[in-house]
């Protein structure tokens, strides 16, 4: 089974309201679920991994790649820039949480000195489109 999140980091998300996906948890907890129900929900989002990435969300990750002016530090297509390092293979490399976190907090991982602007206010689901356009380089 391929998931976008990893499956102990889903379960946490199902049970466990504190888990968050980004600014604010995007669900509530369902504490009174037993951990085989837990492993039974993740199981089941399991059946929703897509075959190949929506077109539309691709578009839109690379509109607000532009937009947000990530290709001005990393390229057009990834590639790096003066200022910001090389993206390709990233999503690949490391894990999705983990480049989502570097995007919307990179402080976290860089440093305090890091020029890569914090993009926290990015609503959830154009950080994750820009993630999704992030996997095509």
């Amino acid at each position: 089974m391929t998931l976008k999140y990893g499956e102990e980091f889903l379960a946490l998300s199902v049970s466990n309201s504190t888990v968050s996906h980004g600014p604010k948890p995007l669900m509530p907890a369902f504490t009174e679920l037993q951990a085989d129900e837990v492993r039974d929900v993740v199981n089941f989002l399991a059946t929703f991994v897509p075959g190949r990435e929506n077109q539309e969300r691709l578009e839109r990750g690379k509109r607000l790649w532009n937009k947000l002016g990530c290709l001005q530090c990393h390229g057009l297509k990834g590639e790096g820039g003066v200022t910001g390092p090389a993206l390709i293979g990233i999503t690949k490399k490391y894990k999705y949480d983990w480049v989502r976190i570097c995007i919307t907090t990179p402080a976290v991982h860089h440093g305090r000195k890091t020029e890569m602007p914090a993009f926290s206010e990015v609503p959830f689901m154009d950080v994750e489109a820009v993630i999704d356009f992030m996997n095509t380089f």
